[in-house]
């Protein structure tokens, strides 16, 4: 089963990055999500990666319940990894599950802190989705406070040595930092 991993992968980014997935070309996409959970059952030496990779399919397809149930094995597995904590705030955002996301995403930022090697592009996204998540819950202060934070840690980005976000570039986390400092009144920080 193993080798079905890569040739579903490969055929889902074909379908999604040159934008092939209306029409016939949407069984692409279907068949490499099913590929992909072949190996999540029955593989024998990718099953993590395979569940990785089948959660950010059913999170980018917006299939938030199936992305879900494969993140809660890897959260079992992995409780403090990046990426499955990544993956599950997002996912429970989808699922309109906001305090509990708002939960993952301070998990989420205290671990990239106490690594003592997070990217303040990463920071500044998480810290953004928080401060959207207090703004939703009513908490407008606290909000600003962290709003504020993600301001900073958008300015202290080094581009030429952090990457931009899996699902996006950065001048998106940026323009969105922006635009919520607005929403809530702020005076827009350095961009």
């Amino acid at each position: 089963m193993d080798p079905l991993l890569p040739l579903g992968l490969h055929d889902y980014w074909k379908s999604r990055k040159l934008g092939l997935g209306i029409g016939l070309f949407r069984g692409s996409r279907q068949r490499a999500a099913v590929r992909m959970e072949r190996v999540f059952g029955e593989g024998r030496y990718l099953r993590v990666e395979s569940a990785y990779s089948l959660a950010t399919v059913h999170l980018l397809e917006r299939r938030f319940d199936s992305a879900l149930e494969v993140n809660a094995w890897l959260h079992e597995r992995f409780p403090s990894n990046p990426v499955c904590l990544y993956h599950r705030a997002l996912i429970l955002e989808g699922l309109e599950r906001n305090a509990e996301a708002l939960a993952v995403w301070e998990q989420l930022t205290e671990r990239l802190v106490s690594s003592g090697r997070s990217s303040h592009g990463f920071l500044a996204e998480c810290l953004l989705h928080r401060a959207r998540l207090h703004a939703f819950l009513g908490a407008e202060e606290r909000a600003r406070e962290t709003l504020h934070e993600a301001a900073v840690h958008a300015l202290s980005r080094r581009p030429e040595s952090e990457l931009d976000g899996p699902f996006g570039g950065f001048d998106s986390v940026r323009d969105e930092i922006g635009r919520l400092q607005r929403r809530l009144g702020m005076e827009a920080g350095p961009r």
